[in-house]
Parts: C-alpha cells; structure tokens; sequence
C-alpha cells in the first residue's frame, strides 16, 4: 500500500531532531575485528501513532476508509521520529560498542568474547523494548559486511563491490544519459579515486551543450584507466586521535585534488577529494591553484558548514517549513528575457485542407480529392467507381478516400470542405441519418474522425469548389507522355465494405439472433427447420430471454457484461471458492444462468485469475497405490485435522481446527488460541487455499473470512456425491448472494407457503437422495483409484542404498541462482 502524503506533510512543523552524520559513523564504525549487522523488521511500523492523529493519516480504497494505527511510511518526521526513539532504546551502547541511523545497526567489537557480551546487552535492550528484527538482513559476527553503501572491514574503510561491479561490467557510453550515468556512479565513489576529476576530465566535456558529443579514442582510454582502478581500489581508515593529520594537494592545468593521510603510527589512506577547475580558475596562477585546492578540501571534509550570527537566527526560524531549493538558469539581459516574454506567440498548429466532390449516374460515378497541406503542398486523387450507387453515397465514398488519404499521410489536424449540405448536416448533428444504408457510412467515417487531433467539416456551394474543378482539369488536360501528379484510383466495391472487413468490429450480443427469429415467428413469418429448432428451447419471461434446461427448468440468458459479473461472483465472490473451469460452469448452471459461450468463457476466466495461478497445486508423481475409505452413512465418520500456524488474528487465534463428514462432505471448523497436541498432520488443503486468495498481503484477517469460505464450501457441488454438502445435510440447496444482485425466475415468482410445504417433500426423499450419491462417491472413489494408479510408480529401498535428498531454499547456493540443483 502506497499512500501519498504530500499535503500532510505540507501541513506538519518540521521536527528538527538532527541525524547522524553518515561520514562519522562510517569512520567509527571500522576497523574492528568483528561485526555484526542489525536491521529493524518494518522498523516505521513498530512506533504506534498518536491516537488522535491516526485519521489524519486517513486513505480511501475500493472496499473501505482506513487509517494507520502505526507510522507508516512516507510522513515527513518518520526517520527523525525512528531516530529518537533508536537513541533512546540504546543509548547506553551508542557510541561504545554501537552506532545506529535511523534502521541500520552495527555491533563492533574487538574480540569475539566481547562481541558476544556486547550482543547479549543489545538483545537485551531489543527485548525490553519489543522490538523485532529482520532475520534475513542480519548479520552477526563476521569480520566484513556492508553499512550506508560502505564495505567496513577491520583493516577499514572499502569501496562497495556492487558500486564497482556496476562500473566495471558498464559498456561504453553512446549517448548522453549513459554519459551522465557513469559520472554519477563515479562520482558515488570519488572518495576511493585518487585526482579522479583529471582521470574524467575528457568524459566530463561530453556533458557540456555547446561541445559536439563523440565518445573517441581518448574517452575509451579513460574510461579503461579508471575501470583498471576500480579492480583494486585502496582502503581508507579512520584517523588516530592524538596523531597528526597531513593533506597533500595537486593543482593541474584542469582540475585540483587533495589526499588526506596519516603516517604514523602506520601509513592511512583518509580521504580522497578532487574537483574540476571551471571557466576562469583555469587561468589562475599556480600557487592560487594550490590555494584552491586547500580551500576545497576544507569544504569537503567539514561535516556541517559553519552557520554563525544572524544565520543561525534565520536557520531556526525557517526550520519549521518543508523548504526546497529548486536552481534556475541564469539569464544574460533581463531586458531582453522580459521583450521576449511578451512578443511570444504559441506554435500554431499544421492544419490541411481537404475538398471533396463526388457523384454517380447510371454507370457508377466518381470522386475528386484535394488534400492541402502547409506550404503549398498539394495531393490530389481522383477515384472513379466501378458500382452503382446514390448521389449521397458517393459523397460519403469520396469523405472516406480523403480520411483514408490524411490518415496514412499522419495527418493531425484537418479541416474538410464539401458541397453536400446533407452530408455535412449529418456530421455535425444538425440532421438525422434515416437511411440505414447512410447509417452505416455515418458510423464508419466517425471513427475515422476519431484518429485526428482535430476535425471539422464545412459546406461550401458547388460553384465555389474551385478545387475539384482545378483536379477535373489536370485529369482531363494532361497529355499522355507527361509524368501524372494525380492518385488515380479505380474501386470495384463501396469503400464501406473493405474498410469493415479491415476493422475489428465489437461482438454484438448473441441474443439478438434468437429475439429477430422469435419476433419473426410470431408475426407468421416461415423459418428454416434449423432456425426452427434452434429458438425451440427459448421463451420470454417478462422482458427477459430464457431458455429451458435440463438440469434447471429456466436458465436466465445473459450477455457479455451480466456473464462477467456472474463469473466474477461466484468465482471469488462472496460465496466464491476459486473454482476450476468446470466446476465454475456447473454452479452456474445451478444458478440458472446461461449463455452459449460459458465453457470456453469459464476456462478462459479461470486462466486469467492470479490468485489460482499464484497458488496452485503443483504436480507430483504418486510413489504408492491409492486406497480409498468409504462411509455408508452421513457423520458417521469424520476427518479431523489441525492447520498449521497461521497468522495472529482476532482474538490471538492462530490455529484452526477443521472437521470433514466422510459422505456429505460437510465441513465445520473452529479457530483456537492455543492448542495442546503439537504434532498436527498438513492444514486442510480446500479452507488453506481459499484463505491465501482471498486475503492476499493482509493474512490476520483470516479469523473473519472464515465464515464466508465455509459457506462457499458448503455450497458447492462435489464430484464425488453430485450434490452440495448443504443439499445432502438439509435435502435442498441454500440460496445464493448472486440471485439477489441478478434475479432469475425461481426468485421472482417465488411462494414462501409453497416452499415451505416443498422443503418438508424434500425432507421425505432425503434418504433416497443419500443412497444415490453414496453409490455414486463408491463408484467415482474406484474410478480415481484405478486412474490414480496408472501413474504410480514404487519405489523401494533397503538399508545402504543411495538417494537423492530435496534441498530446501535454505541449503542452494545463492550464488548460482536458478542454476543451482534441487
């Protein structure tokens, strides 16, 4: 979950509590023979909000309104706040055997008996305060590790190999980003590159506007010299009090540079600092080249700026506002910036002009085409028309040739010009299109339209079309030995007709079909005996189509939308169990729904859920027969069994308790706090499943959707027995949500003394219902062993023999990745 604070954090005073400077901790924390590296578990959301402050962290979803009961992420004092409350937990260790910012952690120590002491105390610490840790990013007791993108090491302070790596395995810039991203990862690691601002001074040029930019021979060289330092980059360390300190500077012609060390009592490697020298500082003399380069590694190595008089008044003041400096360019001339400003004048955009005449006789007829573009530029088609059409048509023909014409030239805006008034009425919606015929070319030139930024279509009278006639002319004067500059065209068939095979036309609802024909047959017109046959199943209830079934008396025939939702509700809805294809199918038959596509609609659902593909069951090869347990009787027998943990829900439950009749499959299940036999047997596989989909990232929710997994359970039908647990407990099947929110037949026209006198019936015949489904589950458990069977194969082993043992994630080699063996 991803929530954007920016007007809260607008709206809070700054908390001014300071970080640690990063630099320092760096240089405590090395140097030491043995580390440990600590990082907090989602450390933000171990601090509780101030109660009435929560709903000021308030964000809306799709289902509900909520707020955060711990910091979240994203709050403008959320590591200012960790911060505190990090130095107050350990502020007996920091600074002794410990350095902490904001959730990263470091233990050093200098020998192993201490380090173990030293872990003891924070632990400690950690436990009174209820803290948890991240197990996966914790490191104890080694002698190198990463903290704040340094490696720490006891001989001190190492470039990251991740960093270097990076640069290393980089290819050879070719443009300018690639250019600005390896200055960017070398400038990461500028304190490790001795005089790096000269090293780069041919790469940097590249970055400059008013440089042509070419990675040449010289750049490539570079770039070489500085990986061949990468390979092996020195080690700093941190500096001994009470020794001193000495800063040797180098000023070349482009850049100066500076080496902090300390000789005694061994030779140190500190610090690394460089800088370009830019515009006029590369003509200073050298020793103001020396000066500067003193000056800047003063700058460099000071922690903070030293902030003195009206300053510090100033920087407390303005402390309380969430200030952010944004730079702009610099502008040569005011004057002249404030006379451009005010003759400026928008782009105006390319606009073409597009005239179109057309007509018809008793042969066919013609069309002429002028697309006007910027310029001057002139296209020019002439189309004539192999097929008899109307005078309207041919309008519409040529207004399709020309939009045709614009689109393939990229045409963005566009104004068009005819002489047709009705053509030109009809697209601007002042008249109304009454022929179907002209309906048609209506729909298909406005999605044409569609495709330009902006369109607009005007009459002009026909003595004014200047530009047909001109095309007219150039067709007809035009000798036969000179090059034509005219589109001729012939068409054989209405434009209208090749431009909808061409387009993608949306699928219409099948239940038109079968209303025409029934309206057909009922006002005495004749069908054909497969029409006939193919509405017999049909009927009209109210306003809506229905069809008989077979295993439901009416099915409600829905189009694509209604179909969707009915998928979507009974698949993981509220009764929903994330069915397969088939089963899917069959509870929508239950239902009463119906449409001729479900099958292949229902497979195609099931594939597309995430939540089936992200947790299905995968394959296995049996090593044994199967051997099947038969229940003559409902809750005779039951199967108990006892999930796994499970998250902690409401109420501390963390156990579930799940009870299975062996012949109605009916299920009951309880939640538990604490149970007292450990050795539980695999969680029911059916609830474990519906409860990982359904609850995705929040899985302490579990407790409450329970219920709602239990009744899809119930409501279900199973294979083995044809019926649901529900109908095999009670002798009939419960009413479904989806009914509700989409009625059928049974639920409209529904009597409750009938129902009421119909579920005694069904009471009396329960018994028979039973004797056939139990005869039906032996049948289909002896099928299922016979299949299970077939792929069985034993395996058998004896003391001394060789196997092959399944590693765990635990045990594969990270480094190989998807290479290592299972």
């Amino acid at each position: 979950m991803c929530v954007d604070f920016t007007d809260l954090n607008k709206a809070c005073p700054k908390d001014s509590y300071p970080l640690p400077n990063i630099d320092w901790l760096v240089d405590r924390a090395s140097g030491h023979i043995v580390l440990s590296f600590l990082d907090s578990y989602s450390g933000y959301n171990q601090i509780l909000m101030y109660a009435p402050d929560r709903e000021k962290t308030a964000f809306i979803t799709e289902q509900a309104n909520y707020c955060y009961e711990v910091m979240p992420f994203g709050l403008k004092n959320a590591g200012a706040t960790y911060q505190r409350l990090m130095d107050k937990v350990f502020h007996n260790q920091i600074g002794r055997c410990m350095k902490v910012y904001v959730d990263d952690m470091v233990i050093r120590s200098h020998t192993h008996q201490q380090h173990l002491k030293d872990l003891e105390e924070v632990f400690q610490q950690l436990r009174h305060y209820n803290m948890r840790l991240n197990p996966s990013k914790c490191t104890f007791g080694v002698s190198a590790g990463k903290f704040l993108g340094f490696m720490l090491t006891y001989r001190g302070i190492e470039a990251n190999p991740d960093k270097c790596r990076a640069i290393l395995e980089m290819k050879s810039p070719t443009k300018l980003k690639d250019v600005q991203c390896l200055v960017g990862r070398l400038t990461a690691l500028s304190r490790f590159i001795s005089r790096l601002s000269d090293h780069i001074r041919l790469i940097l040029k590249n970055m400059k506007k008013d440089v042509p930019r070419h990675w040449d021979n010289d750049c490539e060289e570079t770039f070489s010299k500085v990986k061949s330092i990468l390979t092996s980059p020195p080690i700093m360390a941190r500096p001994t009090e009470g020794f001193e300190l000495q800063l040797y500077l180098a000023a070349s012609n482009h850049s100066v540079s500076a080496a902090l060390i300390q000789e005694s009592p061994d030779f140190k490697l500190i610090y690394f600092t460089s800088r370009t020298l830019q515009g006029a500082e590369e003509r200073y003399s050298q020793v103001e080249k020396v000066a500067l380069a003193l000056l800047t590694a003063a700058r460099r190595l000071r922690p903070k700026s030293d902030l003195a008089g009206r300053i510090v008044a100033w920087a407390i003041e303005l402390s309380e506002f969430g200030l952010r400096y944004e730079p702009k360019g610099s502008v040569k001339g005011q004057h002249l910036a404030d006379f451009a400003a005010e003759i400026y004048r928008p782009e105006e955009p390319n606009i073409w002009h597009l005239n179109l005449d057309g007509s018809s006789d008793r042969k066919g007829g013609g069309a002429d085409v002028v697309l006007e573009g910027p310029d001057g530029l002139l296209v020019e088609q002439a189309v004539s028309f192999n097929f008899q059409l109307s005078n309207n048509q041919a309008e519409y023909e040529a207004l399709i040739s020309g939009l045709l014409l614009a689109k393939e030239l990229e045409v963005n805006h566009l104004e068009c010009r005819m002489d047709s008034q009705l053509v030109v009425e009809q697209l601007n919606g002042t008249f109304q299109v009454k022929d179907d015929h002209l309906l048609r070319y209506y729909h298909k030139v406005s999605d044409l339209i569609k495709s330009f930024t902006s369109f607009s279509v005007t009459h002009i009278p026909r003595a004014q079309n200047s530009w047909a006639n001109l095309l007219s002319k150039l067709t007809h004067s035009r000798k036969k030995s000179q090059l034509s500059s005219v589109i001729k065209t012939t068409l054989h068939k209405p434009l209208l007709e090749a431009y909808t095979t061409n387009v993608a036309t949306p699928r219409n609802d099948w239940r038109q079909d079968i209303i025409q024909l029934m309206v057909q047959q009922e006002q005495g017109g004749r069908l054909s005996i497969t029409d006939s046959k193919r509405i017999a199943r049909y009927i009209f209830v109210g306003d809506d189509l229905y069809r008989r079934g077979y295993t439901t008396p009416l099915l409600k025939c829905l189009s694509d939308e209604e179909a969707k939702y009915v998928m979507q509700e009974l698949h993981h809805g509220v009764c929903g169990s994330h069915s397969r294809k088939r089963m899917l199918w069959a509870k929508i038959l239950r239902a009463g729904f119906y449409w001729p596509s479900m099958e292949q609609d229902c497979a195609t659902f099931v594939q597309k859920c995430i939540s089936c593909q992200s947790h299905g069951h995968n394959l296995r090869i049996p090593p044994s027969e199967l051997h099947e347990i038969i229940s003559s009787w409902p809750f005779v027998q039951w199967g108990m069994d006892i999930a796994e943990p499970l998250p902690v829900g409401k109420a501390q439950c963390k156990y579930l308790l799940v009870a299975v009749d062996y012949f109605t499959k009916w299920i009951k299940a309880e939640t538990l706090a604490i149970i007292s036999a450990q050795k539980a047997e695999a969680a029911n596989k059916s609830i474990i499943s519906e409860l990982k989909k359904r609850l995705g990232c929040a899985k302490g929710l579990w407790v409450e959707e329970l219920p709602e997994v239990l009744w899809a359970y119930k409501c279900t039908p199973h294979g083995s027995t044809g019926e649901t647990p529900f109908n095999l407990t009670y002798g009939t099947d419960a009413m479904l949500p989806v009914e509700i929110g989409e009625p059928t037949i049974r639920r409209e026209m529904q009597d409750m003394n009938l129902n009421e006198n119909q579920l005694r019936v069904n009471l009396d015949t329960l018994p028979e219902k039973r004797e056939v489904a139990m005869i039906r589950n032996v049948a289909q458990k002896r099928l299922l062993v016979r299949r299970y069977n077939t792929k069985v194969k034993p395996r058998s082993f004896t003391a001394g023999d060789l196997v092959w043992r399944k590693r765990g994630e635990a045990r594969k080699e990270k480094a190989y990745g998807k290479l290592s063996g299972n």
